[in-house]
């Protein structure tokens, strides 16, 4: 089948992000695959008045629709949740039937499953623009990529990577993202105990970097 992909990034944070090195990545392997694919970060299209309009087109001339981001208070950060909300109240669903939508979202908490509620917003906002869904990818530990590529974090990210490869056939080939797929996904990266001192040092370091006691109770009697 292969046709025509559209990756649309989703990440409020300026230059590289976990969601650009999941994209990038997967736009390698399903070009491999035949498909011809272009990837985007919606946040450009959220700086003009026609930005949304110009979204709306690309959109329209894809087959398949992938949108990728990070995890923001259980759902959608705001850069794509405004993008969608404007993509809605400009098209003709007629035209958005027979299309494609999946996910592939991102967390820093060491669970996938703390996805799952955004992964059904994705589903439902497909479902009512008439798209046929496909299916959503949950990574948790996300931090543990950092924007580095992911051939760069070796061993560690295989899982994610064998993932992708997985998904990048079925889309290509018109299918939903497989439990195959979805199951490696979800693999923890890292062990629990091991990510969270991590993020801890991590936050330490910011603190002191910052001149901010991450102990202070000020409010405290």
């Amino acid at each position: 089948m292969s046709g025509k992909g559209l990756i649309l990034i989703g990440s409020p944070k300026p230059g590289r992000s976990t969601s650009l090195s999941i994209g990038e990545y997967l736009k390698t392997k399903l070009k491999g695959q035949g498909m011809e694919v272009l990837i985007e970060n919606v946040g450009g299209f959220l700086k003009s008045e026609n930005g949304p309009d110009d979204l709306l087109k690309l959109i329209l001339d894809h087959d398949q629709i992938i949108l990728i981001f990070p995890l923001y208070v259980d759902s959608l950060p705001w850069p794509m949740t405004r993008a969608l909300e404007e993509v809605h109240s400009r098209v003709d669903l007629d035209k958005m039937k027979g299309k494609g939508l999946s996910s592939i979202i991102n967390c820093g908490f060491p669970e996938a499953s703390q996805i799952e509620t955004a992964t059904s917003i994705c589903e439902m906002f497909g479902r009512r623009m008439g798209m046929r869904w496909m299916g959503g990818l949950m990574l948790g530990g996300g931090g543990a990529i950092s924007g580095n590529t992911l051939e760069s974090r070796g061993f560690m990210v295989r899982n994610v990577r064998k993932s992708l490869d997985i998904a990048a056939g079925n889309l290509s080939r018109g299918e939903d993202i497989s439990d195959e797929a979805k199951h490696l996904m979800e693999k923890k990266l890292i062990p629990h105990k091991l990510y969270t001192s991590m993020g801890n040092m991590g936050w330490k370091r910011q603190g002191k970097k910052n001149k901010i006691d991450l102990n202070a109770t000020p409010y405290a009697k």
